[in-house]
């Protein structure tokens, strides 16, 4: 397996594996038993600190900002019945969650729609011109 070292991928993995480091974690355990593995070093290396005086992440301003750029919204959405079993059925066979490829849709509704109008607005400036 090639490990490729990525600097922000590394700064969010040490927030969210509460230091873990690139090198331990390449290192250190074969891939099916990492997770596991992790979690209890992790219990072990914290199990006597005392975090009844720590602070929330939407405290720390790093924390909040990693947050920010990754988080997504909770919102309760209306769909035909046909519309959300097509949506599972096709994510099923990809192997992925029915509300991510729904927030892929959208994302690429939206793209498709902003390229339509820039090549509209293009093609109208080049009429105008000549």
């Amino acid at each position: 397996m090639q490990v490729i070292f990525d600097p922000a991928k590394n700064r969010r993995n040490a927030i969210e594996h509460a230091g873990v480091t690139f090198e331990e974690a390449k290192d250190g355990l074969p891939m099916h038993s990492r997770g596991n593995a992790m979690k209890t070093n992790l219990y072990k290396k914290f199990k006597d600190y005392d975090f009844a005086d720590a602070k929330p992440a939407k405290d720390v301003p790093a924390l909040r900002k990693l947050h920010a750029e990754q988080s997504k919204e909770r919102i309760t959405i209306r769909l035909d019945a046909t519309v959300l079993s097509a949506f599972r059925a096709e994510a099923a066979a990809a192997g992925s969650s029915y509300q991510a490829l729904i927030n892929e849709v959208l994302r690429q509704h939206l793209l498709g729609k902003n390229l339509v109008k820039t090549v509209r607005d293009t093609i109208r400036r080049e009429l105008r011109a000549a």
